[in-house]
Formats: C-alpha cells, sequence, structure tokens
C-alpha cells in the first residue's frame, strides 16, 4: 500500500499547488482592493481544490461492481484511485465546505457518478465512502451520521457493490447501509439501524431504531421489524409481515400453554 500513500501524497502536493496559483492570480488581479483580494483569494483557493477532486473523480474510470483480489487488475487500482481523490475532497476544510451547499453538493456527487436527485436530502456529517456507487430517488434523504458504503473487504478480496435508496426512502440518524443494499420507496431505515450486504428493502417497510438485519435478507412491502431486533441472514419477511421478536414468541408460548 505504500505506492498507495506516494500518490495521495504527490496528489496533495498538486492540490495545493494548484490553489495557491489560483489563489495568488486572484489576489494580484485587485491590487487596488487588498482586503478583497484576500476573501476572493481564499473562495478561489477552495473552490479550486473541490472541482479538481471532482474532476479528478468525474475521469477515473467508475467502480464496477464484483469481487476483486488486493493489489491486483485493473478494477482495483480504478476504485482505489477514486478512494484517494475521495479523501483530498473530503480533508478540511473542504469537504465541510462542499457538504454545506445543496447545489455545490450535488454538483460534486453527479461529477463523482453518483446518481442523486437534486431533491434528495444529505446530512452535511453523512459518510459517503463511495459516491460514484450511490443512487437516490427524489426527497430521499439520509440522515446525521448515518453512513453509506458502496465496499468492504474481506481478506483478500475487494467487494463492490452499488446502494440504492427509493425516492423518499428515509435513512435516519447514525443509520449504517452496506454494499449492494436496496431500499424501497417511502421505506424508513430508523436510527442507529444496521443493513448488512445485499439485503432488500421493499416500498414503505420500517426497519426499527437499533435493529440489525443480517446479510441477504429480504423485506416486504410495508413489512415491519421492530426497534432492537436482529434478523439472521438472507431471511424472509413477507410483504406485510411483522418480524416476530423473543418476546413475542414468549407470549405466544404462554398463551398457548394450558
Amino acid at each position: 500500500m505504500l505506492v498507495m500513500d506516494v500518490l495521495w501524497a504527490a496528489g496533495l502536493f498538486g492540490l495545493l499547488l494548484l490553489s495557491a496559483t489560483c489563489a495568488l492570480f486572484t489576489f494580484h488581479a485587485l491590487p487596488a482592493a487588498p482586503a478583497l483580494g484576500v476573501a476572493l483569494a481564499l473562495v478561489v483557493a477552495t473552490l479550486a481544490w473541490i472541482f479538481a477532486c471532482a474532476l479528478t473523480l468525474f475521469l477515473l474510470p467508475k467502480p464496477r461492481p464484483g469481487t476483486y483480489r488486493m493489489l491486483r487488475g485493473g478494477p482495483f487500482y480504478a476504485w482505489a484511485l477514486g478512494f484517494i481523490a475521495r479523501r483530498w475532497l473530503d480533508l478540511p476544510p473542504f469537504g465541510l465546505v462542499y457538504r454545506q451547499s445543496a447545489l455545490l453538493r450535488f454538483v460534486v456527487l453527479r461529477l463523482a457518478g453518483a446518481r442523486v436527485a437534486f431533491s434528495a436530502q444529505i446530512s452535511s456529517d453523512a459518510v459517503l465512502l463511495d459516491p460514484g456507487l450511490l443512487e437516490m430517488g427524489p426527497g430521499a434523504l439520509i440522515g446525521s451520521g448515518a453512513s453509506v458504503a458502496g465496499h468492504y473487504i474481506v481478506a483478500d478480496r475487494l467487494v463492490i457493490a452499488p446502494v440504492v435508496i427509493g425516492a423518499g426512502a428515509q435513512v435516519a440518524l447514525d443509520a449504517v447501509i452496506a454494499p449492494g443494499v436496496v431500499i424501497g420507496e417511502r421505506a424508513v431505515v430508523e436510527a442507529r439501524a444496521s443493513i448488512g450486504p445485499a439485503v432488500r428493502i421493499g416500498e414503505r417497510a420500517v426497519i426499527g431504531a437499533g435493529a440489525l438485519v443480517g446479510r441477504g435478507a429480504l423485506i416486504g412491502r410495508g413489512a415491519r421489524i421492530p426497534m432492537s431486533s436482529c434478523v439472521p441472514p438472507e431471511s424472509v419477511l413477507a410483504d406485510g409481515e411483522r418480524w416476530k421478536t423473543t418476546a413475542d414468541n414468549q407470549n405466544n408460548s404462554s398463551q398457548e400453554t394450558p
């Protein structure tokens, strides 16, 4: 991974040089107003950094879903270079600046390859690890502190899969969304819920606060998972069904006992 660190450092130097050049050019263009020149120079330098990173993400090959060997092959290195560019973009204060503006964030995410509707809402402190693998429909929401990833690493394998958040769906405070998750329209993932890889959540389904949904589970339309529930991997919950918790099973057993 030394090569990755060298590339990161080289890119950082190039971005610093670009931003400084833009700042100096802007400052010298306003010799009669030094205070205004300094302010505009800082703004131009910041925007130059942000758009240089976004343009880099735009020009790089988009990550392809699949499983790849670490440090082997074009798809891995394309993803790794994109990940490095995202680290440049998220350095303070640049990450804070572009996230605070809905318009600027939309432009940056679209350049990075995200298929995000303009009316989608993303909290300024949400973590989007792989913007090029994210799709959000109109009115979809990602809340404060939520984390959405399009990759994970197991042993020497990199797994890449897109995340789809349907129109009007909500991912609430501190929720965790793994690669390959599809959240249907107007579904709700409540606070601190954790959704494992390749989970499918139907329209208008509700995943309760603090619930854990295992890999590959299928949650039907309008289904409900109570708060703090644990849904095992590959489970199937039918449309409109409510997941039975341990307490529900105990209550049923006591009612059946003569």
